[in-house]
């Protein structure tokens, strides 16, 4: 796209960002759930946040040996990808300012004004299909060409997180993350009479599980079997693969939020709405603390039993050992009607990006290169808790890896996993999967007609897809 025609209202209507948050960010606890959450997980994020530089309207300007940084990342997370690149200048001599920006508008601001960092990385890897489909990031094929990188080393998940509909690889992985672990608190299993070694297997055992986990006071929900909509299960995706289904189409070039599977999916979720009521789930969800660096997180002192959430769990236990946290880890469980569907598990990526308007973009590949090697990337992603987007790298991992859980998650979930993106490199990604979730709650909130908000939502935006495929000749 011409960049003189690439004004920020533009941008910040095609990355979604304009309207509702966003979702999904990958291993960010949030601190204030909503009933219907748009993840702020996408990225492993911060156990506690960096301050921003105070805003300019640009980065310092990068010289020939010198490259700008931004990732999305704080606190411990940022302290991991700080060492790896602290190695890069040590070998290479090039100078990296390694400013964390923990504010996604910043960024679409700095891109549409023509002044982006070098290099740039997000935990909102649905906004980067917008980018790409706007001209605001570069085709990094003919540069991997010449690097003679074998993409074949790194997970396949990776790699098409940052292909935009087969036209362009506009970004590269930095990590993986499975977000859609199901995890339970062994002791309230134990205390409810449950055998605190087999976790559910079904939707159904899900439902009856929560019935004999949850405290009533009244009408009031004292302890909840199964956090819903708290965590990853919040993601547009997630529940609909869950089920069996997607609210894609294989090739990505329909949208399906009416698909049966997401239709069965919502029906199951209204349940609990309807059961507590949706003025007692939004309570009981707003007063309690969803921060995963805090010890009364519901899941670890035992007001809540069983929830979805990322592999990046155990590296929150692993900070809390005073509590003795005995938590269980499995695949999703599957639709009793649908005995097929076993091991899905949703993941993601947190994408590198070159800015079609950077200034060093050959360090910027170069640092790329550098934080896909896999001894690097191992090292970091052991302290981040995400998983290395190298296949070698995942195995270093696993064997540097002492949390069991974690453990689990490098040589179960990712060797045996039914691997599912949650987050489609779209140019209408970020803003179908916000229109979702709003339609969502009108099922599980209001009690609205699934089918018919589903159709409606499926009118409103497949034209829109249809217009993006055309312009980019599909």
């Amino acid at each position: 796209m011409n960049k003189k025609n690439f004004s920020r209202r533009d941008f910040l209507r095609l990355s979604g960002l304009a309207t509702a948050g966003l979702t999904l960010a990958a291993c960010a606890p949030q601190a204030t759930p909503t009933t219907a959450p748009a993840t702020a997980p996408a990225a492993p994020a911060a156990t506690s946040a960096a301050p921003n530089p105070a805003p300019t309207t640009a980065p310092p300007a990068a010289a020939a040996g010198k490259m700008v940084f931004w990732p999305e990342w704080g606190g411990k997370d940022a302290d991991s990808l700080q060492a790896a690149v602290n190695i890069f200048t040590s070998d290479t001599g090039i100078a990296v300012d390694f400013l964390p920006i923990r504010d996604h508008a910043r960024m679409v601001a700095a891109i549409s004004a023509g002044t982006p960092p070098d290099l740039l990385m997000t935990w909102d890897a649905g906004a980067v299909g917008s980018w790409g489909f706007e001209g605001a990031l570069r085709d990094l094929k003919p540069m991997i060409e010449a690097a003679k990188f074998d993409m074949t080393s790194l997970h396949p998940l990776g790699v098409a997180s940052g292909n935009l509909m087969g036209v362009k690889q506009i970004g590269l992985p930095l990590t993986n993350y499975i977000t859609t672990v199901f995890w339970w608190n062994k002791a309230t299993f134990k205390a409810a009479g449950l055998d605190p070694e087999k976790p559910p297997a079904t939707w159904e055992d899900v439902w009856e599980f929560n019935d004999k986990l949850t405290v009533l006071n009244g009408t009031q929900i004292q302890k909840l079997g199964y956090l819903v909509l708290t965590a990853q299960d919040g993601h547009p995706t997630v529940m609909s693969y869950a089920f069996g289904g997607s609210i894609w189409s294989d090739d990505y070039k329909k949208v399906t939020p009416d698909s049966d599977a997401s239709i069965t999916s919502l029906k199951w979720l209204r349940q609990f709405y309807s059961k507590y009521t949706t003025d007692e789930i939004r309570r009981w969800t707003s007063s309690n603390n969803a921060d995963e660096t805090s010890p009364t997180h519901p899941i670890f002192n035992g007001t809540g039993a069983m929830y979805v959430n990322g592999e990046w769990v155990p590296s929150f236990v692993d900070t809390l050992p005073d509590l003795h946290i005995d938590l269980g880890a499995t695949f999703l469980p599957h639709p009793a009607a649908k005995p097929d569907v076993k091991n899905i598990m949703g993941a993601n990526t947190n994408p590198l990006v070159i800015p079609t308007a950077a200034t060093n973009p050959d360090a910027a590949f170069k640092l790329t290169m550098h934080l896909l090697k896999p001894e690097i990337s191992s090292d970091m992603c052991v302290k981040v808790g995400n998983a290395s987007p190298t296949k070698e790298g995942v195995k270093l991992q696993a064997a540097k890896t002492k949390n069991a859980l974690y453990k689990w998650v490098l040589e179960e979930a990712w060797v045996n996993g039914n691997i599912k993106p949650l987050t489609i490199n779209s140019p209408i990604g970020s803003e179908y999967q916000d229109a979702y979730t709003a339609a969502r709650a009108k099922v599980i909130e209001d009690g609205d007609d699934p089918v018919q908000v589903m159709a409606k939502l499926k009118a409103d935006m497949q034209p829109k897809l249809d217009d993006a495929m055309q312009k980019l000749g599909l």
